[in-house]
C-alpha cells in the first residue's frame, strides 16, 4: 500500500509518500530464517525538476524500517531519474 500526497506550482512539483507493507512467508519458507513475517513503514519525498535545464528530472528519498519477530532494519534509498 502506498499513498501519496502531490503539491505543484508553476515551477516544481513535490510529492509525499508513505508506504506500508507486511510480508508472509509459507510453505517450505514458513519458519526458515526464524520468522515467519516482514512488516514495513515508509516515508519519503519526490521532487520533479523536469521543467527546469538541469540533467535530472527527478530525485525520491525515502526511509523504510523493517521488523519482524526478533528482526528489525532499516534503509535509505535515493533514486534519480535523467
Amino acid at each position: 500500500m502506498e499513498s501519496a500526497y502531490w503539491y505543484n506550482n508553476a515551477k516544481q512539483s513535490f510529492t509525499l509518500f508513505i508506504e506500508l507493507s507486511n510480508t508472509t512467508f509459507l510453505g517450505a519458507q514458513y519458519n526458515a530464517l526464524g520468522f515467519n513475517y516482514l512488516t514495513t513503514i515508509g516515508a519519503g519525498f519526490e521532487l520533479d525538476s523536469s521543467n527546469d535545464p538541469v540533467f535530472i528530472t527527478r530525485t525520491r528519498l525515502l526511509y523504510r524500517y523493517t521488523f519482524g519477530k526478533d528482526v528489525s532494519g532499516f534503509a535509505i534509498g535515493l533514486a534519480m531519474s535523467f
